[in-house]
């Protein structure tokens, strides 16, 4: 299963988790209009690693337009693609953020325009070097409010388009995002239970040479 060659488990060096990749919420320019991302709507974004990575944490910058309505306990459906298509899908899961944080600042001036910062945490998620596409899709928007994914200045590195399946469409904006990983390390290897037996096996052999010759 191609799922199997890009998340899989192994051990992580989580002390040495870092940034590795920045496109955080830019208060010194921020972006008027809105791109919705809630339920079966799901607004991707591209990235791009370098490396095999431990994912630890994501936040990402967003808000509830217009009344700034905000549900009691946010739910995010996330998903994580090696490509446009729904057969490359890696990651797909409901998550609550562990933390929801009011940055100050408003969009589009309203005052019912909170700009919000949503953190999120992962357990054992390790992509490889590669591109992937995310979506954050709202679950439960209050009535009335749609979410957006705060933009970031300028354009992004792809042309608009659709995906395949029920979360469809990716952006040529970039979108608020910062995630945080470690590089990851495969644990030592388990010799096969065959191969100890051969091993014994080997040893016990020339143990009686040895007695033989004796």
């Amino acid at each position: 299963m191609r799922l199997l060659t890009i998340v899989f488990f192994m051990f992580s060096l989580n002390a040495n988790a870092a940034l590795i990749l920045d496109q955080s919420f830019d208060s010194s320019n921020i972006q008027t209009g809105a791109n919705f991302s809630q339920g079966s709507f799901g607004l991707f974004d591209d990235f791009v690693l370098a490396d095999t990575y431990s994912i630890d944490s994501i936040s990402f910058w967003g808000g509830y337009w217009s009344s700034g309505a905000q549900p009691a306990t946010p739910n995010f459906r996330v998903q994580i693609r090696s490509s446009t298509s729904v057969a490359d899908i890696v990651y797909d899961s409901l998550i609550n953020p562990v933390g929801v944080f009011d940055t100050g600042y408003n969009h589009n001036g309203s005052s019912n325009g909170d700009i919000l910062r949503f953190d999120v945490v992962f357990n054992d998620l390790i992509l490889g070097a590669g591109s992937y596409f995310i979506t954050f899709s709202s679950q439960n928007s209050p009535s009335g409010t749609s979410f957006y994914w705060q933009r970031l200045r300028g354009s992004g590195d792809r042309a608009s388009g659709s995906l395949g399946g029920e979360l469809s469409t990716f952006t040529a904006l970039n979108l608020a995002l910062a995630i945080e990983g470690s590089q990851a390390q495969q644990p030592p290897s388990v010799p096969e239970p065959a191969s100890i037996v051969l091993l014994g096996l080997g040893l016990a052999g020339l143990a009686a040479r040895r007695r033989v010759k004796a």
